[in-house]
Parts: structure tokens; C-alpha cells; sequence
């Protein structure tokens, strides 16, 4: 065997060796771990290949009686792998279906800690974490798989064992394809979190394991590993309650390492409450004249220290008691570098007239809380997040120990500018401040802070319909609160939980979280939340007269204490008049329409903007249900802003909830609907949501125009796609006529972090017309925006990226420009002036895609008819690259004809498919349209 032994691998697999060399090197593999080690290779690539591709079938060789994954012939290179097996491991798949525990126990400990349900897998081996070993180096060295044993496993089917095997060898990525191919379970959902869990996913894990425990409330491996997702989440307690489910259990091994992990997290939670209690205490006492706050008690909690002496010092005490309060000062000033604190005291012990000081730290962080917090009740929120931001980059940075006092007011901030963007629909970068906020105030024994934030983690993850989050962090609320009967955190804490059984359709438990709340006494300060859950819940459940009062006392409880609240003014208005639309009608109905109008009055007010749709939304479905399909048109066409009603060939949809309305005007005109209230689980996809005998009623007409509200709007699948349509999203203002200019941008170089595969330049048909040209390094988004003002004809060729963190809706990567931004968003895109009144094609993944928003639709093609274009073609999905140019330049054409724009996308369609084209990508591209003015 010429080159060495271990280089004749591939070639003995694939039977190219002669009798001699296939012989001797059968007797070097039973000594080679290396060869071994390709072989083991060669098995898990022709696993993922016949998952991929499929079967490809070859005559059966000496591996006759072999399952039929040792036939398969992924890209030619497996041929032989079953006579090898033979050789190897003599008659393998005669041996004994017991399949040996140790497959699943390669080291005497495991790396996983989650649980996995397959028994053998499952027994109890003490935990070590292979970070640590690795630190020690001590790092585990995974031996190879007993193929034998994972080949029984496969044969047999049970892929949850095989998955079982790779992840205690530290191979995520193989036993999640194994675990996908198991099928759905509480078993395969516990077990793909338990490598989420190995991952450090503990999002994933809890989102898993909780669905795990809705099929099987009482699989043991799923509160397991609920409990670790929790831990990693900083939900103690809760996680802690979870290990003391598991270790009731008895189970050898399992239920002491559960009740240690159960013990430490109490610990760690009570050290924490005791520390600020401690504190509260000594507060108190040196308030009250007693002696300040031990140094030890306030290194320990120093911003809680700092507040506490701020607020003495402001009642002026005398020159004697100023002296007792300055070494505490003095600490607290060392640990800031500042001597804001002991400078007070000496002017207080000073009989000359108090000087203006410089403010310190503290001081400087507290007057941006209170600006910013001005700047978000008049309106002006761009400028509060700039300066927050700004603030928090320049004076809370991270820093080593000991905790300083200024701190406390870093995590205020933080949390403040957390709540903003969270208000502001971006859930992402509101979580990331969160985040920050939650490690520093458990560094810096802020108590109560960390409990604020656990509500705030709640509420923002209930703004990205992350159910499994909000569960998470609000029954850690409830359970730190246990035995406590603080009724506004009952309040906001169950109100959240409702609203978010009520999005699920589960309207029992959201009816359930109300009552609970309910059963304190009344909060001091009701929350918006829950009166919104108790509007909704008004159609579901008919309130008596008793019921109804109470509701209006909660109201007016609301507005008064919160009058300056501008979001919970007009989440009040909105409840009140959702409500009183199943109670009393009339009243309802005027009450809803008076927030339209003031709303209409504050368009820049994001919560404005929110109550408006809103109360749309309740009168549209109210004229649905009652049968004034009329009346329900005339509210779409009102809402959309719309110069005149279209008169034919259109087609309204509105979902909530359970519900849904469907509206048509036909090709004579006339209108018809059909309201539904039956749907029992939360709206997937557009698939069957138009009734079948609306659809044939609009097969009449040449083109339908399609006003889809959110989270419709983009959707694909709304109407057949052999049927001419495409969506109506407001109004496109007139601009007076330019010389065409066609646009191209291609050929971008995104950021090489965001991992992009670089996209072939799209290929122009040698007859186009001269067009500017944006590519490589010029495809910048400022050049873009630049060069799209006075552009007829746009293609914009890129990748399609759906990141939260960088925009709400799907962007387009390009190449960075000189300040580093590389993503044209929705938002800067309904901003731009398009004085050409352009024909876009946006020829990137995914980007049709709207934000999550409830009350506006949000998207690259919405923004752009926003920005003053005419048509906009996106596409829902994939858009092969090497297949772009040879759909979209036909389409164009047809445009450039003066040709029906849905039309000439159906029938692009149907040319496409005759020819032979794949069908999956083109029925996502989607139309979008404005109205002129």
C-alpha cells in the first residue's frame, strides 16, 4: 500500500484494493484508531446524506442481510462500507439486539448536563462540566463509537439513543439530526433540550422542555432539564422549585443532585435578600437618628447605601450629625473616586454659604434618568434612547470589583432604556440591556432591581411572543414573592401571564391569571395589561353588572395614577371602549371612535399609534360579526387612508385571536364577508384563511388588490397562486415625472461575521438599457439611498437577513460604508424620498418578511410604497441566486409593456413552470402596490 497504511482508507472502503491489500489492511485497521476514526466518519456523513439527499440505491455486495443505510451511495463514496463492516467486525448485525449500556457512558462521569430519556442513557453518573476539565487540562478525549452498537440503535430505529450516544462525546450537531429524526414527543422535546442545554442555549432548552411538559406533565428527564434552563436564565427560584419536583422523585443519584442544586440556589437567593435586607435595616435605623450604616453591610450593597445617605443628607442634619455620617461618605466616596458624598458633609458642617458643586457621577447618571424620562413623556423618544445610550457607553462600562455606588444608577438607567426600546417594538436590543442590567444588580446586591427586571425580561419577551420566556421569568416573580401580598406585582405579573394565554387561545388560564390577580386587594397602581386582558375576555366571558363596575373603578384607578402616562392614557381609552362593546354596543363603538380620532391628532406617539389599530381592529370585527360587511369595507378602506374606496376586485382580511373576517368587493361591485370566531389555535400561515366560495367569486376579475392587515400583510398564500393579485398597502403620493434612470445594486461584501455565502453579481441580459450600477465596495446602504431618489427601475440584489437586533423587519446586507453600516432596513427605507416613483425589485431572502408588530405593518416592500414607490416585488422565501436574473428581467419586461403588474407576475409564474422552472420560490414572490393619491 504505497503512501502509508491509513492513506488505502477510502480506497478499502470503496473497494478499489486488491484481495492482498484489502487483506493486509484489515489487519492494520484492528490496531489504527485513526482509520477507525474516518470509518466512524464515513458512517455519520452517509447518515446525514441519505437525510439529505435520500436513498440511492445499489446492488446488495456481501452486505446482504445489512440494513439498507450500509447500500446507500452518498455522492458516489460509500459503496464498500458494508463488506468493510463485515471484515471488521464479524457478522456484526447477528450479534445480540441488547444493545451495550456503555455506548452511552464513554467516560466514568457525564459532559451533558441535562437528562436524555433513553433508560440506558439515563443512569446516573456525576456531572463535570468539560470547560472546567479543559481549564485543569483534564479535557476529555471522546473515544470512538462502538459502531456495533450504534448501528443496533439505528437498525432498531431508536434515533433518541443514538442521539443519546453523540452528545455524551460532546457532538451536539450529530445527536440534534438524530433527535429530528425521532419524531414528535415529550420525549424528543426533552431530549433536544438537553442539548440545547450542552449547547448554552438555555432559550431553546426552556422553550423545549416546556413543550415536553405540556404532552407529559410528568416526564421526570423534561423538569430536569426545565430546572437547568431556568438556572442558566437566572430564574433561582423557580429552578430551585423544579429540583425539589425532581428529587421527590427517589431516583438514585438524581434526586441528591437535585436537592444539592436546590439548596445552592436557595442559598445564593437568600445570601442576596438578606444582604439588601440587612441594608433596608440599617437604612432605617440611621434615618431614624441611629447610627449609620455599617461599613461591611454597605460595601456589600453600596448604590442601596448611597441612595439611603443621599436622602438623609437632604433633610440638612446638624453639623454634629454630619460628622457621625462622613466616614460612611468617605467609603462610599472611595469606592465612586469621587468625594461628592464627604464634600456635602463639609459644606453642611460649614458655617459659609453652600457653593453650586460639580455634579459626581451619581449626580450626572440621575439627571440623565430624569431627562431622559422627560424627553419620553413629550414625545421626543429617538432623542431619550440617544442620550441613554450615549450616557450608559461613556460612564457603565464594564469594571472590575468591588461594586461601587454609582452602579445602582447604571442598572437604573439600563433598565430604563430596556423598557424604551421594549416599547418601541424592539425586543432584541431590549433584552440585551436587560440582560446587562440583571448581572451588574445581582453583583451589586440590588434586590429589588433584580426583581424589576425579572418583570421587565417578562414583558419583553411577551413583545416577541416568546410564551416560554414570559412563563419563565414572571413565575420567578411570583415565586421570590410567595407568601408575599404585594398586589401590584400580583397585578402586573399575572396580567402579563394572561395576555399571553389569551394570544395562545388557552382564554381558561387567561381567565384563571385574571381572577388570581383580582383576589389581592386592589393594586395601588393598576397596570394598562391586565384591563386590556379583562376587555378582551369580555366577549369570551359576558360580565354581570357587578363585574362591569369594577372594571371602570380599576379604570379610573389607572388614569389617576398615571396622568402624565401618556401610553397608559391611551391603552386606557382603547380598554374602555373594546369593553363596552360587548356590554353596551353604542357606547362602545363612540368610545373606540374617539380614540381613533385623538390618536390621529399624535401620529409620532408609537402608543397612539397602537390604540388606533386597535380600535379598528375591535370595530372591523364587530361589523363583521354582526353581519355589516359594508360598513367593516368602509373601515379598512378609512384605516388604510385610502383617497376612494376601490369599487371592484378587491379583498379585505383581519385576524385576532380566534377570530377572522373576510371581505370582498367582487367584479360587479358588490360585497360580501364571512366572519369566523372558531379557530382554536394561534394563525400559522394564509393557507385556507380566504373561504373557498370568496375565492371563486373573485376568479371573475383580472386582478385582485389585497388589503391584508397586520400580521397579514406579506404573507404568502393569501389568494391561488394561478390567480392575478398582489397587495394594496396605502397611498403612493404623486410626484411629478423624471427621466428614467434604472438602478442596480449587486455584488455587496457584507461584514465577513455575519457568516453570508458571497452571492454571484447578478447577471444582466446583454439588451439592457445602460443602468447605474452599484456593486462590490459602492453598494453601500448610503449609496443606495443616495442613488434610489431619482431611480425608475430598481433591483436590489443581496442577502436577505432577518436579525432582530439590527432591524425589526428583514434588511438587506451590503457592504459596510465608511461608519460601519452595512443593512438597508425597512426604516431608513420608508424615510428615503423616491421621486422617480420606481418599479422595486428586491431580489433577496426573505424580505416580504413584516416585523412582529400588532398594530403597524412594517416591511422592506411596505417601507418603500411608504417612500414614494409604485410597485415593489419581494419574495417570502429563497431565491436561488444562479435563477434570479432569469425570472425577474422577463417580469420587468412585461412591466416595461405597460402591462397589469399582478397580472404580469402570474403569468411570469405560469412561463416560468412551463419551462420547466422550480415552482417553490417564484409562488413567494409577492406584489405590493400603493394607491394614488
Amino acid at each position: 500500500m504505497p503512501g502509508g497504511a491509513c492513506e488505502s482508507v477510502y480506497a478499502f472502503i470503496d473497494q478499489e484494493l486488491g484481495l492482498s491489500e484489502a487483506e493486509e489492511f484489515r489487519l492494520h485497521l484492528v490496531k489504527c484508531e485513526s482509520c477507525h476514526a474516518r470509518i466512524v466518519d464515513a458512517w455519520t456523513i452517509d447518515s446525514v446524506a441519505r437525510r439529505v439527499m435520500g436513498p440511492v440505491k445499489k446492488a446488495q455486495a456481501a452486505g446482504e442481510g445489512f440494513p439498507l443505510r450500509w447500500r446507500l451511495v452518498p455522492a458516489g463514496a460509500l459503496a464498500g462500507v458494508a463488506a468493510m463492516a463485515v471484515a471488521v467486525v464479524s457478522n456484526l448485525y447477528s450479534a445480540s439486539r441488547q444493545v451495550d449500556p456503555a455506548v452511552y457512558a464513554p467516560f466514568a462521569y457525564r459532559i451533558a448536563e441535562g437528562r436524555l430519556t433513553t433508560p440506558d442513557a439515563d443512569l446516573y453518573r456525576r456531572y463535570e462540566s468539560p470547560a472546567k476539565k479543559a481549564t485543569l487540562g483534564e479535557g476529555p478525549v471522546s473515544p470512538l463509537p462502538p459502531l456495533v452498537e450504534l448501528s443496533k440503535l439505528e437498525k432498531r430505529g431508536e434515533y433518541l439513543g443514538l442521539a443519546a450516544a453523540f452528545l455524551q462525546r460532546g457532538k451536539a450537531k450529530d445527536a440534534m439530526d438524530f433527535a429530528d429524526q425521532a419524531g414528535a414527543s415529550a420525549r424528543s422535546d426533552s431530549d433536544k433540550a438537553a442539548i440545547y442545554l450542552f449547547q448554552a442555549k438555555p432559550d431553546e432548552a426552556l422553550e423545549l422542555a416546556d413543550r415536553a411538559l405540556s404532552k407529559q406533565p410528568d416526564l421526570v428527564q423534561a423538569k430536569w432539564n426545565r430546572a437547568l434552563a431556568l438556572r442558566e436564565l437566572e430564574a433561582l427560584a423557580l429552578a430551585a422549585r423544579m429540583f425539589e419536583e425532581v428529587a421527590q422523585q427517589k431516583e438514585p443519584g438524581w434526586s441528591d443532585e437535585a436537592a444539592r442544586e436546590a439548596a445552592e440556589l436557595q442559598q445564593k437567593l437568600s445570601r442576596r435578600r438578606e444582604a439588601f435586607q440587612k441594608n433596608a435595616d440599617a437604612c432605617t435605623r440611621m434615618q431614624a437618628g441611629g447610627e449609620p450604616i455599617p461599613s461591611a453591610v454597605a460595601a456589600a450593597a453600596p448604590g442601596h447605601a448611597r441612595e439611603c445617605l443621599e436622602q438623609v443628607l437632604g433633610n440638612k442634619p446638624s453639623p454634629e450629625r454630619a460628622e457621625v455620617l462622613l466616614p460612611l461618605a468617605l467609603q462610599l466616596d472611595a469606592l465612586d473616586g469621587n468625594p461628592g458624598l464627604s464634600d456635602s458633609i463639609r459644606r453642611l458642617r460649614s458655617a459659609a454659604p453652600a457653593q453650586a458643586a460639580a455634579p459626581d457621577p451619581w449626580s450626572a447618571l440621575l439627571a440623565v434618568e430624569k431627562a431622559s424620562a422627560q424627553e419620553l413623556a413629550s414625545g421626543r423618544v429617538a432623542v431619550a434612547i440617544h442620550r441613554m445610550t450615549e450616557t450608559l457607553s461613556d460612564r457603565c462600562a464594564d469594571h472590575p470589583a468591588p461594586p461601587r455606588p454609582m452602579d445602582l444608577r447604571c442598572v437604573e438607567l439600563r433598565r430604563q432604556l430596556a423598557h424604551t426600546l421594549s416599547m418601541e417594538h424592539k425586543p432584541v436590543e431590549a433584552r440585551t440591556q436587560a440582560l446587562q442590567a440583571m448581572r451588574l444588580a445581582q453583583r451589586i446586591g440590588a434586590w429589588e432591581q433584580e426583581r424589576h427586571l425579572l418583570e421587565d425580561l417578562g414583558q419583553i419577551a411577551r413583545h416577541s411572543d416568546s410564551a416560554w420566556l414570559v412563563r419563565g421569568y414572571l413565575e420567578e416573580v411570583l415565586e421570590r414573592e410567595r407568601g408575599a401580598t404585594n398586589c401590584d406585582i400580583q397585578d402586573f405579573a399575572h396580567g402579563n401571564l394572561a395576555l399571553m394565554y389569551q394570544r395562545a387561545l388557552d382564554f381558561p388560564r387567561a381567565r384563571h391569571e385574571v381572577e388570581v390577580a383580582r383576589g389581592c386587594r386592589a393594586a395601588k397602581t393598576p397596570y394598562s395589561t391586565l384591563l386590556m386582558v379583562e376587555a378582551e375576555l369580555a366577549r369570551i366571558y359576558p360580565p354581570t353588572p357587578e363585574e362591569t363596575a369594577a372594571f371602570q373603578e380599576r379604570l379610573a384607578a389607572l388614569r389617576a395614577s398615571a396622568p402624565r402616562n401618556r401610553s397608559a392614557r391611551w391603552m386606557a381609552d382603547h380598554a374602555e371602549g373594546r369593553y363596552f362593546l360587548e356590554v353596551q354596543p353604542q357606547m362602545g363603538e363612540a368610545l373606540l371612535r374617539r380614540t381613533i380620532r385623538d390618536a390621529e391628532a399624535t401620529p409620532d406617539d408609537v402608543a397612539a399609534v397602537k390604540a388606533r389599530a386597535w380600535s379598528y381592529t375591535s370595530l372591523i370585527l364587530e361589523a363583521g360579526k354582526r353581519g355589516r360587511y359594508d360598513q367593516a369595507f368602509q373601515l379598512f378602506v378609512e384605516e388604510m387612508g385610502l383617497p376612494r374606496a376601490p369599487q371592484r376586485c378587491v379583498l379585505g382580511v383581519t385576524v385576532d385571536d380566534e377570530r377572522t373576517l373576510t371581505i370582498i368587493r367582487d367584479a360587479d361591485g358588490d360585497v360580501r364577508g364571512r366572519y369566523d370566531a372558531s379557530r382554536k389555535s394561534p394563525l400559522k400561515d394564509a393557507a385556507g384563511l380566504v373561504p373557498p366560495e370568496l375565492v371563486s367569486a373573485l376568479r371573475a376579475c383580472k386582478s385582485v388588490d389585497v388589503m391584508a392587515r397586520t400580521p397579514l400583510q406579506g404573507t404568502p398564500g393569501m389568494l391561488p397562486t394561478d390567480m392575478a393579485w398582489g397587495f394594496l398597502t396605502g397611498v403612493s403620493h404623486d410626484a411629478p415625472p423624471v427621466p428614467p434612470k434604472r438602478l442596480v445594486v449587486t455584488g455587496a461584501k457584507p461584514p465577513s461575521e455575519l457568516g453570508l455565502e458571497p452571492l454571484v453579481p447578478y447577471l444582466m441580459p446583454a439588451d439592457t438599457q445602460a443602468a447605474e450600477v452599484l456593486q462590490d465596495d459602492a453598494a453601500t446602504p448610503s449609496r443606495v439611498l443616495e442613488a434610489m431618489t431619482m431611480a425608475t427601475e430598481i433591483r436590489i440584489h443581496g442577502h436577505g437577513v432577518l436579525d432582530g437586533a439590527v432591524s425589526d423587519a428583514a434588511y438587506v446586507a451590503l457592504s459596510p460604508d465608511r461608519e460601519g453600516r452595512f443593512a438597508l432596513t425597512a426604516g431608513e427605507v420608508r424615510k428615503a424620498s423616491l421621486k422617480g416613483r420606481p418599479v422595486v425589485v428586491v431580489i433577496a431572502c426573505q424580505t416580504s418578511r413584516a416585523a412582529p408588530y400588532q398594530h403597524e405593518p412594517l416591511s422592506l416592500p411596505v417601507a418603500f410604497i411608504q417612500g414614494g414607490a409604485r410597485i415593489v416585488f419581494a419574495a417570502a422565501s429563497t431565491i436561488p441566486n444562479d435563477e434570479a436574473s432569469r425570472f425577474f428581467e422577463p417580469l420587468l419586461g412585461r412591466l416595461r409593456t405597460g402591462q397589469n403588474p399582478a397580472v404580469a407576475l402570474m403569468e411570469a409564474r405560469a412561463t416560468w413552470k412551463s419551462n420547466g422552472g422550480r415552482s417553490e420560490w417564484v409562488d413567494d414572490v409577492l406584489m405590493f402596490r400603493g394607491e394614488a393619491e
